[in-house]
């Protein structure tokens, strides 16, 4: 398969694998891109170890999947089925060992998502710590809480921050940066030479990083133009300031070495998602000297992933049935929310804090979650399977409450949710209301 980016960037995926059941059965597969037959991220091996407290009744038959998230994205949903170290997997005081040995490159690691099916009868589970390997590096994820839809707070699903995420992103010397550059879209802004761009944290400077106007064939910097590079330099905490200039051509008209109208540069790291914004806003000269280059302040910041407060948090999801004839469902209802710090899995509404029976007309049933922040939520998916005599559905709305911050997020319907009814639909999307 090969796509092609708005900026006519050629990416090529390639996959000569099986997809099916039966095909070892895998319905979906991650594929790294290619672009001028490179790859642009590599497969690794990880090494996931789980371990269950030595408490009572701690153990689990139930099965368990977790999902990886990392700097460059997360691992979809990964079975541990077969433990390296005992053949009764998940019992009081082991640590069960699972390897999985072609994920794409996750780098650094900041979050692990790890729930069970609540299946069979010993479905409880008290989970200690999961720390994960890939090669040298190790990132640990403290648990100590239960699994279970009995005990405790009746959550069977744990999201945990690493512990130790920072002390991997500290001890990187070097990483990669994305700048990108808008020129004003005003008459002769461009410039056809080289740009050069110095990062500073403090006293301490990068090496000049040199862009080039010319790279595959396209040209940058011309009016009215925003362009990407990726440059690798010097691991910051902060950017704080820039050098900024480009270089005249040599052996050119006047007019072609006239001065640069930059709009803004932004930068951002792509270690830990930090972004530095610089405004420009004003004609910039050619030189031929650093020294000479202009110097700008950062005008703002914006906090990567890794320096959000990625905390647990819990949520009251209260679920808000139509009071008209029929409106109740028996079918199976399940709600994804996602927010600017991320998504949660696809989560069946099983058990409502206040009735036995859920979703009767008339009817608000609650339910209690516990996620990492999610940030602001702007959209849920609403999804229902049909299934039972009074599938069809009509609800009102789905009030989400942030219960740190007292945040209420409302998501209006008011319709008929039905494959046979209105709109004819089983799934839908949501956006929020304040």
């Amino acid at each position: 398969m090969t796509l092609y980016s708005l900026d006519s960037l050629e990416l090529k995926f390639h996959c000569e694998e099986w997809l099916g059941v039966g095909k070892k059965d895998k319905d979906w597969i991650d594929l790294p891109a290619q672009i001028n037959d490179q790859l642009v991220v590599t497969y690794v091996s990880y090494e996931i170890d789980v371990t269950t407290t030595d408490s009572s009744g701690s153990g689990t038959d139930a099965n368990v999947f977790c999902i990886l998230f990392g700097e460059n994205g997360d691992s979809n949903t990964l079975k541990l089925k077969k433990s390296e170290t005992y053949t009764n997997k998940f019992e009081s005081g082991h640590t069960d060992v699972f390897k999985f040995n072609k994920i794409l490159d996750l780098g650094v690691l900041y979050k692990l998502r790890i729930w069970h099916d609540d299946a069979l009868f010993n479905a409880s589970w008290h989970l200690k710590e999961v720390v994960v390997k890939q090669n040298s590096k190790l990132f640990c994820f403290p648990v100590n809480k239960w699994l279970s839809s009995t005990k405790d707070d009746k959550q069977v699903m744990r999201e945990v921050a690493c512990s130790n995420m920072h002390q991997h992103i500290s001890s990187a010397e070097s990483t990669e940066y994305e700048v990108v550059i808008t020129t004003v879209d005003k008459r002769d802004a461009g410039i056809h030479g080289n740009v050069f761009l110095i990062l500073c944290c403090g006293k301490n400077r990068s090496q000049s990083l040199q862009i080039n106007n010319v790279q595959n064939r396209e040209k940058f910097f011309s009016r009215g133009s925003t362009n990407k590079f990726n440059l690798k330099a010097k691991n910051f905490a902060k950017i704080d300031s820039i050098y900024l200039g480009h270089e005249p051509l040599r052996n050119s008209t006047s007019r072609a070495n006239s001065s640069w109208f930059c709009y803004d540069v932004k930068v951002i790291n792509k270690l830990n998602g930090d972004k530095f914004s610089f405004l420009i806003n004003k004609p910039l000269q050619p030189t031929t000297s650093v020294e000479q280059a202009s110097y700008f302040k950062c005008t703002d910041v914006k906090d990567g992933t890794f320096n959000q407060k990625l905390v647990p948090t819990k949520y009251e999801v209260n679920v808000y049935t139509g009071d008209v004839f029929g409106a109740g469902t028996d079918a199976n209802v399940s709600l994804t929310l996602c927010g600017s710090n991320g998504t949660t899995n696809k989560q069946k509404l099983a058990k409502s804090l206040l009735f036995t029976n859920k979703f009767e007309q008339g009817q608000r049933d609650l339910f209690s979650w516990e996620y990492l922040d999610l940030g602001k939520l702007h959209k849920a998916i609403v999804a229902m399977d049909h299934s039972g005599a009074g599938a069809a559905w009509f609800f009102n709305k789905i009030e989400v409450v942030n219960l740190c911050t007292k945040e209420k997020t409302t998501f209006p319907y008011s319709k008929w949710l039905d494959k046979s009814v209105n709109e004819k639909q089983t799934a839908l999307e949501l956006f929020a209301r304040y």
